[in-house]
């Protein structure tokens, strides 16, 4: 028994688009040239749809191409089919040509935004980077706002991740363990602690807090900053201090020394809307985001 060819896929399509053309025309010349092919092309598809469907579509006896009964029947199926490839194909170039939205946290600034963008170049996507708070990032692809975010994670699955300490203007003001920013006697004013927004998550807020509240420090001496900057100005203006990376505190020019009592790492990861996988996103622009965050690729 003799095995008919079937079409498929593309295949299927362009045969599809060309006896849609040929049928409307009533003409392959002008069929071809409104299917974007050439006569003989068109002539070709639509033999291969004939073959597909095992049987004629177009009668051809005379001087124009006319529809048989099995290509009426099948000529509005040929029409959605023929849709739908186009209305995919203008899905596709409005999602590649789109900029791809990344949230990132707030403070890595314009050079950090160019390298990502120009990471974006290499791999041919266009990158709009926006700035945003950890709950807000965290909200952001769910929401449609974004397309990819960088969020605050637990370390221990984290991508990146960094560990803390305390940064204070001065050496000998810092503190590796909690107790000793315990509240002394006489007039002085205790220490405080100053939490970056980009710390105002679980995994770190809460083990700080209640590391603190075990040592006996005071309640108002663990502080969560409006913005890097407050915490950044109540460091150099007294004897508080901040909990930063190492590269945070290098950038600021403060001294930095590893909380070790609680010890404390910040993490993070990347999410994304589907269009692009976590793994891809990782790969493009890993080696941008761990210097931002000061940790190795």
């Amino acid at each position: 028994m003799r095995v008919v060819p079937r079409l498929r896929g593309m295949d299927l399509v362009l045969a599809c688009r060309a006896f849609v053309a040929v049928a409307d025309r009533g003409s392959f010349t002008h069929g071809a040239a409104a299917a974007g092919t050439t006569q003989p092309i068109a002539s070709r598809r639509v033999a291969a749809l004939e073959r597909h469907v095992g049987g004629q579509v177009l009668d051809r006896a005379g001087r124009r191409p006319v529809l048989t009964p099995l290509g009426s029947r099948l000529l509005p199926a040929a029409r959605r089919l023929v849709s739908a490839a186009e209305d995919l194909a203008l899905d596709v170039d409005e999602a590649t040509s789109r900029p791809v939205h990344l949230q990132v946290p707030r403070g890595w600034g314009p050079r950090v935004h160019a390298d990502l963008e120009l990471a974006g170049r290499d791999h041919g996507i266009q990158l709009a980077v926006h700035e945003a708070g950890p709950a807000q990032r965290a909200a952001a692809v769910g929401a449609r706002t974004a397309d990819v975010a960088v969020v605050a994670a637990p370390p221990d699955g984290a991508t990146w991740s960094s560990v803390l300490g305390t940064a204070g203007a001065v050496a000998d003001h810092t503190a590796p363990r909690l107790d000793l920013l315990r509240p002394r006697r006489g007039p002085s004013t205790p220490p405080r602690l100053w939490l970056l927004p980009e710390d105002d998550v679980p995994h770190v807020r809460d083990v700080v807090v209640a590391a603190a509240d075990a040592a006996g420090l005071a309640p108002s001496q663990v502080v969560v900053a409006g913005s890097p900057g407050q915490a950044l100005a109540a460091a150099l203006d007294s004897r508080d201090l901040v909990l930063a990376s190492a590269a945070e505190a290098t950038r600021w020019e403060l001294a930095w020394t590893p909380l070790e009592s609680p010890a404390v790492r910040r993490g993070h990861d990347v999410v994304t809307d589907g269009v692009h996988s976590p793994a891809t996103v990782r790969a493009w622009l890993g080696t941008v985001v761990a210097a931002a965050l000061g940790v190795e690729a």
